[in-house]
Parts: C-alpha cells; sequence; structure tokens
C-alpha cells in the first residue's frame, strides 16, 4: 500500500514563478489560527493558492469549503474503501473516471468520464461521485499545480431511466464542491454523444451554476464538437473515438492506482475533515452549506393538525376521530393524516357523510385515472418536461378581495400542435396537489384560465371523456371550497369548449362559472393587481413564476413518486364490489355510439 506522494514544494516553485513563499508564509499562518481545519503541507497549499491565481482571501475560503463538504457530505466522501467496499466495486463495473496521459492543446489536463454498462438499474449517481472524487483526489495530489483542466463527459448509453438515479440535491451538493471547494483551474466541461435527456439534466442542474461554470460548459452531440476547443479527439479512449487505448484497460490500471493508495483513502477519512467543535465563530452544518435538505427532496409537505385547529373554530377534535374510526374499516384506502382529514371535512363544510364520500372519491379517481395521475415525475418524465415549456399553473400569492386563493393558468406556446390535454391537467393537478397540502384549509378556492390564444386546434385536442373525468374529479372529489371558475380573455373558441364541457357540470359549478371578455369583468371579482404582471397585474414576472413552480415541483419529486406508489386504492380490499374507471365514468365509447341493426 502507497501514500500519496505530494509534488514537493521546491518542485512547484520551479513550476510556478508566481509562486511566492511569502504568500504561503501568510497562509500558513491563517491555517494555524483555524484549529477547525486539519494539517496541511506546504504543497498543498500551494495547490490552493494556485488554483484561486495566487489571491489569498480566496484560497482561504476554497481552503475551508473543501474540508467542510469532505466533512458534510459523507454519502461522497466516507467509506472511501477501494478493496473492501461492494459499493465501490459495483460502480467501477457500471462507469469509469480517470485521468487521460495526454493534455490538450492548451496544455491542460483532462479527467474523462463515461458509462461502461448502460442499464440504468445499475447506476448509482452518488456512488459516481465518490468515485470521482476519489480518483479526482488522487489525481491533484500526486500532478500538483497545472496549467488548467478539463472535464469531458461521454454520455453513450444515458437514458431516462438513469435520471430516476440524480436528485437536486445530491447535484446540488456536487456542483457546490466543484465550484466553491476543488482546487482546481477549472477550462472545460464539456459533455459529448448529448440526447435530449440532458436537456432534462441541465434543467436540475443549472439552478446550483454559476456563471462561470455555464461559461465552460459545451454540450457537443458528436465527439468532434470538442476540437473546435483544442481539444483532439485522439487524446480520448478508442470507443470515444479516440487512440489512448482501449477505455476497460485505461480504467483498469487507474482502478489498480485506487486500490495501491488503499491507506490513504483511509487515513484521510479520519485525519483531513473538519472539526466543527473547534471552529471559531458558530459551526457549520450541511442545512448552512446547502439549505436544508428536505427543502430539495421534500416529503412532508402538509399543514399540521395544530395549524388547522388554530385556523378554524369550527374544527372539532371529535369529528376527526369519529371519521378516523369510520376510516380505519376502510381497508381499500391509503394512511392518511389528520391534518388531511381536516382538509376533507373543511371542504364539505364539517358534513361527516359527504366528507366520506369525497374522501373515498378523491383517491378512487387518482388510481384509476392514470392520465392525470400516472408517471407523476417532475425530473424524469420526458411528456410532463414538454408540458412545462406549453402550459404554466401558478398560486397567485394574494387573495381575492374575499380572501379566496387563486389558481392561475394559461398557454404559454400558442402552438396547438404542442399542446396535449391529458399531460396539461396532470401539470395542472401536480401544482394543485402541492397548494392544497402546504397551504392547508382555506376559506375559498378559485380557478382562473386564460384563455387567451385557445383556438380550434386546441379544442380539437379534447375530449369529452378527457373533460368528464377531470370534471368529476373537481365537483366530487377535490376537498376544496370552489368559490369560482372564471375563463379571462374569452372568445368564440370557448363556446365550443363550454359545449363539451356543459353535460359534466352540475348546477353548483355552473353558478360559480364566469367568463370575461374584459379586464374590467374580470376586476369585479379578481383584483387585478394579484395578476402577473403581462396581464395588467403587479405580481411579478410571468416566466418567473413559472419558474419558481417547475423548481418546486422538482423540489418534491421524492413525493410525487411516493404519492404514487403509496396513495392510491387498493380495490382487491374494497368492501363490497370493486370499483373501475367504468363504474366512475361509464365506458368511454359511450360518446360515440352507433346504432347496429
Amino acid at each position: 500500500m502507497e501514500s500519496i506522494k505530494l509534488i514537493p514544494l521546491e518542485e512547484e516553485l520551479k513550476r510556478n514563478p508566481e509562486l511566492n513563499l511569502s504568500d504561503i508564509k501568510s497562509l500558513r499562518e491563517w491555517l494555524n489560527k483555524q484549529p477547525h481545519l486539519p494539517a496541511m503541507t506546504d504543497s498543498e497549499l500551494a495547490l490552493f493558492l494556485h488554483s484561486n491565481y495566487y489571491r489569498l482571501e480566496p484560497t482561504k475560503s476554497t481552503i475551508d469549503t473543501f474540508y467542510s463538504v469532505r466533512t458534510h457530505v459523507p454519502e461522497f466522501f466516507d467509506g472511501r474503501d477501494p478493496l473492501n467496499d461492494p459499493g465501490l466495486e459495483q460502480i467501477m463495473k457500471v462507469v469509469l473516471n480517470m485521468p487521460l496521459e495526454r493534455s490538450t492543446k492548451d496544455g491542460y489536463r483532462v479527467i474523462y468520464g463515461a458509462l461502461q454498462d448502460f442499464d440504468a438499474s445499475h447506476y448509482d449517481y452518488t456512488l459516481n461521485m465518490k468515485l470521482f472524487a476519489m480518483v479526482m483526489d488522487l489525481w491533484l495530489y500526486t500532478e500538483g499545480t497545472t496549467k488548467g483542466h478539463v472535464i469531458i463527459i461521454d454520455l453513450k448509453g444515458l437514458v431516462m431511466g438513469h435520471l430516476a438515479h440524480f436528485s437536486p440535491m445530491a447535484l446540488k451538493k456536487f456542483l457546490y464542491y466543484l465550484q466553491e471547494g476543488l482546487p482546481v483551474r477549472l477550462k472545460g466541461f464539456h459533455f459529448f454523444n448529448t440526447n435530449p435527456v440532458m436537456d432534462l439534466l441541465m434543467n436540475i442542474m443549472r439552478p446550483f451554476m454559476k456563471k462561470e461554470l455555464l461559461d465552460v460548459l459545451h454540450l457537443h452531440q458528436k465527439v468532434e464538437g470538442i476540437e473546435a476547443f483544442n481539444i483532439p479527439v485522439d487524446i480520448l479512449p478508442n470507443e470515444s473515438g479516440g487512440k489512448a487505448g482501449p477505455q476497460r484497460e485505461l480504467f483498469a490500471t487507474e482502478a489498480d492506482k485506487l486500490r495501491q493508495h488503499r491507506d490513504w483513502f483511509l487515513q484521510d477519512e479520519k485525519t483531513k475533515r473538519v472539526d466543527e467543535s473547534k471552529r471559531p465563530g458558530k459551526a457549520k452544518s450541511a442545512n448552512d452549506l446547502f439549505g436544508v435538505e428536505e427543502t430539495m427532496s421534500k416529503m412532508d409537505i402538509y399543514v399540521t393538525f395544530e395549524e388547522e385547529l388554530k385556523k378554524n373554530p369550527e374544527l372539532r377534535k371529535s369529528d376527526i376521530q369519529a371519521l378516523r374510526d369510520w376510516y380505519e374499516k376502510q381497508p381499500h384506502l391509503p394512511k392518511i393524516r389528520d391534518s388531511e382529514l381536516a382538509l376533507f371535512l373543511h371542504s364539505n363544510y364539517y358534513r361527516m357523510e359527504p366528507t366520506k364520500i369525497t374522501l373515498d372519491t378523491f383517491y378512487t379517481i387518482r388510481t384509476h385515472v392514470p392520465e392525470f395521475f400516472g408517471n407523476r415525475d417532475p425530473v424524469g418524465s420526458k411528456e410532463l418536461r414538454t408540458t412545462f415549456k406549453v402550459a404554466s399553473t401558478i398560486p397567485l400569492e394574494k387573495p381575492t378581495r374575499d380572501g379566496y386563493k387563486v389558481l392561475f393558468a394559461k398557454l404559454i406556446d400558442y402552438d396547438p400542435s404542442k399542446y396535449n390535454y391529458y399531460d396539461n391537467m396532470k401539470f395542472f393537478n401536480m401544482i394543485l396537489d402541492l397548494w392544497m397540502y402546504s397551504e392547508g384549509t382555506m376559506k375559498g378556492h378559485i380557478i382562473l384560465i386564460d384563455v387567451n390564444n385557445v383556438t380550434l386546434g386546441h379544442a380539437a385536442r379534447l375530449n369529452p371523456i378527457g373533460l368528464k373525468k377531470f370534471l368529476v374529479y373537481l365537483q366530487e372529489g377535490l376537498p376544496v371550497r370552489l368559490k369560482g371558475l372564471h375563463f379571462m380573455n374569452t372568445n368564440p373558441v370557448m363556446d365550443v369548449i363550454l359545449n363539451m364541457m356543459k353535460p359534466f357540470m352540475k348546477k353548483e359549478l355552473m353558478d360559480v362559472l364566469h367568463l370575461h371578455s374584459s379586464l374590467e369583468s374580470l376586476d369585479k371579482h379578481i383584483p387585478l393587481e394579484i395578476l402577473p404582471n403581462e396581464l395588467g397585474g403587479k405580481a411579478g414576472a410571468l416566466a418567473d413564476m413559472h419558474q419558481a413552480q417547475l423548481a418546486k415541483l422538482e423540489a418534491h419529486r421524492d413525493w410525487f413518486l411516493n404519492d404514487e406508489a403509496k396513495s392510491r386504492v387498493d380495490e382487491s380490499k374494497r368492501p363490497g364490489k370493486a370499483k373501475s374507471a367504468t363504474d366512475l365514468f361509464g365506458v368511454e365509447g359511450s360518446f360515440k355510439k352507433l346504432d347496429i341493426d
């Protein structure tokens, strides 16, 4: 077993005329006053100083961040035993990360990554990052300072299934480490063999990337694209079109190096971490570095029952207990919180029997209408990612004059060929779910839909059974107090759509339906100032509000996946006869019935 042999400081001084011993001394004096940081050699100080172009204050920040991240992200930096970690052994069969022998034409050194096994079920992003960090450590410490660093990733084999193994928080942690903690001069971050899956991945990554990283990020459909950046294709492994040799042989050599340096990795984990108990000032945590982790992968989105009791004097614990007693006798229904029971009870004005019907209908429809409630992965669903570019659904921050909260929806791409009713309703219901559960009970709800630029082409993409399914859900299953269904910027196409909707609308819904051809008409019910700027309001730019909602969906990805897995009806356990979509909505073909003699 070997220990890493650092480049001697004398060698670093020869390589870098800008490197001054006085700066090393100054950095050493600062380090001695940081009792929470581990010991560092002069060669390590030189590496960090060089990566920051010999600026002292940024160097101090990078050093602190480097060790803090390695301390507070154990999923990347703990258990790095290249001989006895089954996870590492497995991931080394799936991916490869390795420095290339030859440099770019600009003299920059390259680290290369690729998939070896294209089966997405074998991929693990966290283990991939652990392996990457180990390879990078070995490379940085044994190579010392270099003119610049380039990361190149071959995306061959990347499919939608891989996306399910990424999470926004994990990506945020790696990108933060790359940008704030790694002592590298990053001159390029290249992906080649890109496909539409990479576009989805970029949507998750982009919020965590600074301008400096975006400036050196380049996506190439073909490997030849890297040549425009003075990177010869020849330096890559054979499988990527280069001449460096077979990638499996090259990576086998790198894997051997990791194993040979096992003792160093084990020692690093023991001695090269931050001791937060000794940090001057306030100790840091993962939350301080990355924000509360649950905000990126939130599961518990619900208002508490105690909050609901404070909000609603009419809400009684005895009613919740009675509802709970009934619910426990419904083995087909999923588990539910008291705060959820309160939401359903409130929506029915505290009437017990209607509440039971609403509860059963809510979960039954969500089970039997997969076109609205299935595959609701805001990150991994290609159809949803497309719909996010076509329509927008936004809970408005300010209420109406009556204290009702408003859910606003409109098209943002007016091309009817891009519109898909079912995907749009799936998106709408995802926003609605987060709104309902995170806000809890409300005085009243209003749905406002802007039909500006809705054409006959859009109407042609609607169908009666699809409209019936949503309207039954809206009227019979949703735990809301619907005070208004408003359509603004109406045109003659709206008459066509209404003719399809009316057969499925009860009198109560017809009574709160309002069509507005002018803003003056709308303002009588909904103050214009609460709308997005583009519609005459003051709530903010529509694009910004839309992006904020998309970020919220992505942040709650785990909730949607868990909801689909666990919050559905088990018809095999329903007391009495099991239900189907036909029981709820009738036979789909009944809307186009032929008389046959």
